[in-house]
């Protein structure tokens, strides 16, 4: 490890980086943020994600902004269907608001493995599984803006019904 001063629960390092034996890049920094990117010049990509050496995503950045994108090119896609049920299945979603346990801080949000029932896209992981479940929840807007089409264009029907 470089520039190692202590240990803690995070591998041991408390300050510094290294690898771990199988290959993880730590950093860590008491106080201050472990890690800085900066891109100098134009706006554009400032991390490239890649699977086996195929592009699915990036960090990219303006003056003023910062996007997390996910590949989405049609020459990646085939077969374009309407999302089926939007309505039905965004009406399972159970947001809530419950307490974490590190802190008790009180926020709303979805229990991974509920919605892995209804939008599997959306999380990552198996309930129970040995590492923790999360979730994408960009992953649920394509499903909330197809119910929302659908709840619009009902209220235009029931305009018309209503002004014929």
């Amino acid at each position: 490890l470089v520039s190692t001063t202590s240990t803690n629960y995070t591998h041991g390092v408390t300050a510094g980086c290294g690898f771990t034996d199988a290959g993880i890049l730590l950093a860590t920094r008491n106080n201050q943020p472990p890690l800085n990117i900066s891109r100098m010049g134009a706006d554009g990509n400032i991390v490239d994600i890649r699977k086996a050496g195929t592009a699915v995503g990036s960090i990219s950045v303006t003056t003023t902004a910062t996007a997390y994108n996910t590949s989405s090119d049609y020459r990646l896609k085939e077969d374009y269907q309407p999302i089926e049920n939007p309505t039905e299945r965004l009406a399972q979603l159970q947001p809530r608001n419950f307490a974490w346990k590190c802190n008790g801080e009180r926020t709303d949000g979805f229990i991974a493995h509920e919605v892995q029932e209804i939008v599997p896209q959306a999380v990552t992981g198996e309930k129970d599984g040995e590492e923790m479940q999360s979730i994408d929840h960009s992953k649920l807007v394509p499903l909330l803006t197809a119910a929302l089409q659908e709840a619009l264009l009902r209220i235009a029907l029931l305009e018309e019904a209503i002004h014929a």
